[in-house]
């Protein structure tokens, strides 16, 4: 039968969203750069004034995070945006992060937009410093 595809949101076009790996006391820095621009129907779009789009914010579970990086439902990241997000990798921890969205946090979790976060002290030191970009890409 003749069926639509199934809708899905992803970071860099993975479902789950990339296992991200970070070395225990060292700190990571990960880019989030909105790109999903159309709202699937019936969705409520908390952004604000000229900013458009399906919001986003993310949220670490299992590492202690800074307050402006703990993707509270209120810090959405819009249409065009970009945020990073700093993680202090204290310890080793075996963590998820999903998207926490105003009114969206479930249907965006639901749709693709969570991954896993390592932090092991069994990684080698060593690494390009430059931070990750994890893209949402477009429905």
């Amino acid at each position: 039968a003749n069926k639509p595809p199934t809708k899905f949101l992803t970071y860099n076009n993975q479902i789950p969203g990339p296992t991200i790996i970070a070395h225990s006391g060292h700190e990571s820095i990960i880019r989030f750069n909105n790109k999903m621009g159309s709202l699937l129907p019936k969705t409520f779009s908390p952004c604000t004034g000229n900013r458009t789009g399906r919001p986003f914010s993310v949220h670490l579970h299992g590492s202690a995070s800074l307050p402006v990086y703990d993707g509270w439902a209120e810090d959405e990241t819009c249409y065009g945006e970009t945020k990073e997000y700093v993680y202090p990798n204290n310890r080793p921890a075996y963590c998820w992060y999903h998207d926490h969205a105003l009114h969206l946090t479930a249907n965006n979790a639901y749709l693709g937009l969570a991954g896993l976060y390592l932090i092991s002290s069994k990684i080698k030191d060593g690494g390009c410093g430059e931070p990750w970009n994890l893209e949402d890409i477009e429905e």
